[in-house]
């Protein structure tokens, strides 16, 4: 599932001016482009028993190059860590880009009430 033929195709059906739009200006038609510009910070709260609703939006936001804070419930906080611990793996093997993206998650378990979960 997480492979670059897989992200390059899933962007390609799901953005005018398919993938590369993500990076650049993109001409679609003649005089006018397309730029699909991050968002901002993706902050990803999955239901509690369903671990993969919690990683596909988040490699997905990865991919694109946005920040992604990913909220999963307790009782799959260590299934989801074990899942991203390979992202990691990847910086201390000096995969390129993989610093930038592991730079870019927080996968962190918050109360509904926490006050750090309010300011985020």
């Amino acid at each position: 599932m997480f492979n670059e033929t897989n992200f390059v195709e899933f962007f390609d059906k799901g953005l005018i001016g398919r993938w590369r739009s993500l990076d650049k200006p993109v001409g679609v038609i003649d005089g006018e482009f397309v730029w699909n510009k991050l968002l901002g910070v993706f902050h990803i709260i999955p239901p509690r028993k369903h671990r993969h609703t919690s990683y596909s939006p988040s490699v997905v936001s990865l991919a694109s190059g946005n920040v992604t804070i990913l909220r999963p419930s307790l009782s799959n906080y260590q299934a989801v860590v074990e899942i991203f611990k390979t992202l990691f793996d990847l910086v201390d093997s000096s995969v390129e880009g993989a610093r930038e993206m592991a730079s870019a998650l927080l996968v962190a378990y918050f109360k509904h009430k926490s006050k750090v979960f309010e300011h985020l």
